[in-house]
């Protein structure tokens, strides 16, 4: 039995996608094929965005969040990413802001779902294709000019109002958040995308 130790496994992965993709825009006869000719790309951004720590580390680039935090300091006059909630423990405004954190996952999902439920397979096509250069643009600036982002540097700040969606937004963190990724914003520029 052959066994794929390593990274291999996501080489591997990608030539399977890539394979699918091909194969599906050989025949394009139908909204159904169409579709599954950019399923793949859209599973590959995934996987980019998790690759996205194996380049930075593999190629030795050094983290910027200096540089980013001297413009927080220099704009705002304190670290907003650390202080700010401090500054106002106000459980509603953290709920609600972690309420648009979460709604980034639907921004990314309901366009491009609507548009194929209602037929619109040219729309679906172009929100697709913008999606996937828009992350794969983001993950490029991520590898060049990566930025680890306070979730890495510091552990939260005293005094933030606990609630639900604080904490189901620190456990998709915890889950999948990857170092480098904090900036540029990569929700907003997919979200903007659509």
């Amino acid at each position: 039995m052959l066994l794929v130790t390593g990274h291999a496994w996501l080489a591997l992965l990608h030539a399977a996608l890539l394979s699918l993709t091909i194969w599906a825009s050989t025949a394009r006869s139908n909204t159904a094929q169409r579709v599954l000719e950019l399923a793949p790309p859209l599973i590959i951004i995934a996987f980019a965005y998790g690759e996205v720590a194996l380049l930075i580390a593999g190629l030795s680039i050094p983290f910027h969040d200096a540089t980013v935090q001297r413009w927080d300091a220099a704009l705002f006059g304190f670290q907003p990413s650390h202080q700010l909630a401090t500054k106002l423990p106000i459980f509603a405004i953290s709920e609600l802001l972690h309420v648009g954190y979460l709604s980034y996952y639907l921004a990314l999902a309901v366009p491009p779902l609507l548009l194929y439920a209602r037929g619109k397979a040219n729309a679906f096509e172009q929100t697709t294709v913008v999606l996937c250069v828009t992350w794969l643009i983001g993950c490029a600036l991520f590898v060049v000019f990566p930025v680890a982002g306070p979730r890495f540097l510091w552990s939260s700040p005293p005094g933030v109002p606990d609630g639900p969606f604080r904490r189901l937004s620190m456990s998709i963190l915890a889950g999948g958040s990857v170092r480098g990724t904090a900036f540029p914003s990569l929700h907003m520029a997919a979200s903007l995308s659509q």
